[in-house]
């Protein structure tokens, strides 16, 4: 369980380092503004709102504020964004669709469903239909290429049977991308990787071996005007795992002072993730 702790303890960590670095890149980017009339500003934008005004911090730290309609361009360290389009600076369109352009981290939290696989394996055929819940976090970074595809990496922390010391730590590539554009959007998502299996000693484990990981998912994206949008997808996860325990608890006319049991592992679950992406 102390362990347990530390990896949340150590995710979280990373998610607020991740967030502080997001904000930063975010406050500092800096923008170059040309009007029709030749002028040239540059500084960080602070607000734009399509159609209305823009408001400008300068070097000087005095914010200027330009309407929308005399703004002929807009321009970034790597886009040019001409005035029939500039609404992409935010990547907000007129139907209110926003996804998260350049680089996004994205940080979710997961419940893992299937039915009992050590039921079924042992023989008790009335906990067959008894469902195991797990659970699972995970911390995304990557950069979005348009609406359609984004890549990224990310790492986290699976525990498929709670309190059973079987923790794995997947560390994994992740593909994702916008099907309909809309406020709500349809979205698919795909990660493939490599889980590390942890050795948990109060568990009586002397040998924990970890496997491939792969997640296929469609969901929700929900976008507002802010840097946040939020994500509810479903998917399956599928985790190879291999774990072995020393029995000691075994009867005297085993004549044996212990007993190694091994557990060829293929989880396989249903997931339920809800994410905040920033």
């Amino acid at each position: 369980m102390k362990r347990v702790k530390y990896i949340l303890q150590s995710l979280i960590f990373c998610l607020f380092s991740f967030y502080a670095c997001a904000q930063n890149a975010a406050s500092t980017e800096t923008h170059t503004i040309t009007l029709k009339d030749g002028s040239v500003f540059e500084g960080v934008i602070k607000e734009y709102i399509e159609g209305e005004k823009l408001i400008l911090q300068l070097s000087t730290n005095i914010s200027k504020t330009i309407k929308d309609k005399h703004i002929q361009k807009i321009v970034t360290s790597n886009n040019v964004v001409p005035t029939t389009n500039k609404s992409e600076t935010k990547n907000i369109s007129n139907n209110g669709f926003n996804y998260n352009k350049k680089l996004y981290f994205e940080a979710n939290y997961a419940m893992l469903m299937a039915k009992s696989a050590y039921a079924t394996n042992a023989g008790l055929e009335d906990k067959v239909n008894e469902i195991d819940r797990g659970m699972g976090m995970q911390l995304i970074g990557g950069y979005q290429l348009n609406r359609w595809i984004g890549a990224g990496l990310g790492i986290g922390a699976d525990y498929y049977y709670l309190n059973s010391g079987e923790t794995i730590l997947p560390v994994f590539a992740d593909v994702r991308g916008h099907l309909t554009k809309n406020i709500v959007s349809l979205i698919y998502k795909a990660q493939a990787g490599y889980g590390f299996a942890l050795k948990d000693d109060e568990q009586n484990m002397v040998r924990a071996a970890g496997g491939i990981m792969l997640y296929p998912a469609l969901g929700l994206h929900f976008s507002t005007k802010s840097n946040v949008n939020f994500t509810l997808d479903f998917g399956y996860k599928f985790q190879k795992a291999k774990y072995e325990y020393n029995v000691t608890d075994v009867p005297t006319w085993w004549n044996m002072a212990n007993v190694r049991v091994e557990n060829d592992l293929e989880y396989n679950r249903f997931a339920v993730r809800a994410g905040v992406i920033f």
